[in-house]
């Protein structure tokens, strides 16, 4: 006969207590520099907590960089409701190759008190480590000889490794 299990934590929270969810539009929490990062954070607030001082406040656990700079969204956000969706949005190449990150939304009042984070990490791809790459025969005239593209010894933390060969002709 089978048989099946499976155990569910629930834990019951205050409701003093702020909901928050971070999700990315990257599935896999790897991607590649060229990529637009967006998360998109979504909060809950009881009203108890509502405040004119309440906001939500993006962060990256990478002190040198500077979100503010160089988010295409505000980090920063006035809760004046409580319901709100908050965007960060990172443009292409803002990220460095081979870096984990961890962004956090933070829902605080000013002050810091009381504060609720909800955190998602992602990976960004790095290039593939060098290899060896040869073209063999190294002379030769094209439709008449066979060309042998040849691509090894090439590693990379994120497989499948895709190879790509071409040409560029003289004449354009």
């Amino acid at each position: 006969s089978r048989s099946a299990q499976s155990v569910i934590s629930i834990q019951v929270l205050p409701d003093t207590a702020a909901l928050l969810s971070t999700v990315s539009n990257i599935p896999t929490g790897i991607m590649n520099p060229t990529q637009i990062l967006q998360l998109t954070g979504n909060v809950i607030i009881p009203e108890a907590l509502l405040s004119n001082t309440s906001f939500l406040q993006w962060t990256v656990n990478d002190g040198d960089m500077n979100l503010s700079t160089i988010a295409l969204s505000p980090v920063q956000f006035l809760m004046t409701k409580t319901k709100a969706t908050m965007y960060l949005v990172l443009p292409p190449y803002s990220l460095t190759g081979g870096s984990t990150l961890t962004f956090s939304l933070t829902c605080c009042r000013l002050g810091g008190i009381p504060q609720f984070i909800s955190s998602v990490s992602i990976t960004v791809n790095a290039p593939p480590r060098l290899g060896l790459f040869s073209v063999s025969p190294q002379i030769g005239v094209e439709i008449i000889d066979n060309f042998i593209f040849s691509a090894s010894q090439w590693t990379t933390s994120n497989y499948p490794l895709y190879y790509q060969f071409g040409y560029v002709s003289k004449s354009g």
